[in-house]
């Protein structure tokens, strides 16, 4: 072997990149990026139960690429995060279901990843915290931003129990969302198949197009069939 060959070989060993560097949790935007790595333009987000900036988050990599949108959450300190990490996105206070009302919200921890909206879950064990909220609904808080009327790139939705109510909320023909990220706790393909979330989801015209993690990707049925 030449010292050429060699040194080829010694940073083909040891230089090669060894993988994707992610920031969602189980790699969601790894996806994303493969999904969406032809479309150079800016595009528009919504992350509804951002948790955080960076950690954790659908939405990050995205941000980092140009793209901009909406950061949603009913815990006032994680908007601060986001507000001061992410200042080219609008980030907002706010709970959010499928119609304005009044409700509990339940939390265990400052800065909880528990925080909800969901009394099956929120009337449960470790959760000390309490207090009333008023609700609105996606398509409510999108239509008081500069975002009204635009078609949505990407919708993530992460809210503990609450994401088929997050849903409803949405004027679907208005804001139409070319992808959906959606939280599931459920393990089983077939209980996802036959939940109330992949019926409202498919009667809506999307179809079930990777699972990672606790996270559904749904695509609009005619651009996944066009692959």
């Amino acid at each position: 072997m030449t010292l050429f060959s060699r040194a080829k070989l010694l940073r083909k060993t040891f230089l090669t990149r060894s993988g994707e560097h992610h920031y969602s949790q189980f790699g969601e935007d790894c996806v994303l990026l493969n999904w969406f790595t032809k479309q150079r333009q800016q595009r528009f987000f919504v992350d509804v139960g951002c948790y955080h900036p960076t950690k954790g988050s659908n939405t990050y990599a995205l941000y980092r690429r140009g793209w901009r949108g909406i950061n949603i959450d009913l815990d006032a300190d994680k908007i601060s995060a986001f507000r001061l990490r992410r200042p080219g996105d609008i980030s907002l206070v706010a709970a959010v279901s499928d119609r304005a009302e009044t409700l509990d919200v339940y939390s265990d921890k400052w800065y909880s990843t528990r925080a909800t909206l969901d009394p099956s879950i929120g009337q449960g064990p470790g959760f000390n915290r309490h207090a009333q909220v008023a609700t609105t609904t996606l398509t409510a808080i999108i239509d008081a931003t500069r975002y009204q009327g635009r078609k949505i790139d990407l919708l993530s939705v992460d809210v503990e129990g609450f994401d088929l109510r997050v849903l409803q909320g949405l004027d679907f023909a208005r804001y139409a969302p070319a992808v959906v990220l959606v939280e599931s706790l459920l393990t089983r393909l077939e209980d996802i198949l036959a939940s109330d979330l992949h019926g409202f989801m498919t009667a809506h015209g999307y179809a079930l197009a990777n699972w990672v993690g606790y996270t559904l990707f749904y695509r609009e049925r005619a651009r996944d069939e066009s692959g």
